[in-house]
């Protein structure tokens, strides 16, 4: 437990499956429950947005028509 200024407390723990988990609580009662969860895999690059000359000249491969 910690003091973040005179109007926060900070509660510092785990959960029930052992990840950290912080909950900030003002003195009015709002409370924001923290849970570190892991990074997502890598995820391959998002194709860009917009027109592609090669598709639209006809000379892509792999791409298809809607």
């Amino acid at each position: 437990m910690a003091s973040v200024g005179s109007q926060l407390i900070l509660f510092i723990g785990e959960d029930e499956e052992g990840r950290h988990v912080e909950l900030l609580q003002h003195f009015t009662q709002a409370s924001f429950r923290m849970v570190a969860i892991p990074k997502e895999e890598a995820r391959p690059s998002n194709s860009r947005i917009g027109f592609n000359d090669k598709y639209l000249a006809g000379e892509a491969e792999g791409l298809t028509d809607l």
